[in-house]
């Protein structure tokens, strides 16, 4: 898909190593300062997100200074009332 999805959307993200799971485009404030928007998990707890998704967001760099893994593709959820 070329387009992302509207902030908040609920869909399934999948990551470079394959994993899958339910995530939404949220705003975060980046290391600049600037708002930017960053891929975070639909659910608290989600037990597939990576240890390198600090507090369930994927981070350019993260509290270890990397860059947590990065999402690869996404997918629309065929219903949406999940």
């Amino acid at each position: 898909m070329d387009e992302l999805p509207e902030l908040q959307r609920r869909v399934v993200v999948t990551l470079s190593d394959g994993r899958e799971f339910h995530a939404r485009r949220i705003i975060v404030v980046g290391a600049d300062g600037e708002d930017c928007w960053a891929w975070a998990t639909a659910d608290e707890g989600e037990p597939l997100q990576p240890e390198c998704w600090d507090d369930g967001v994927c981070w350019a760099s993260n509290a270890d200074g990397v860059p947590s893994m990065p999402v690869m593709a996404w997918r629309e959820i065929e219903t949406q009332n999940i």
